[in-house]
């Protein structure tokens, strides 16, 4: 059987810069990291939520 895996993704927008935080499903912040707050670094984030699937 495949193990399916549950995160939350959250952002905290800014005009220059945002906060991206992992959360699984126990509650652990599991990855946090710091983006420009542009197209090309949302861009990059997807890429990484694409990943943790």
């Amino acid at each position: 059987m495949e193990k399916i895996s549950k995160f939350t993704l959250g952002v905290d927008l800014g005009d220059r810069r945002s906060v991206i935080c992992v959360i699984d499903a126990s509650g652990d912040v599991t990855e946090q990291s710091k983006a420009i707050t542009n197209k090309k670094a949302f861009k990059r984030i997807s890429i990484i939520m694409l990943d943790l699937q």
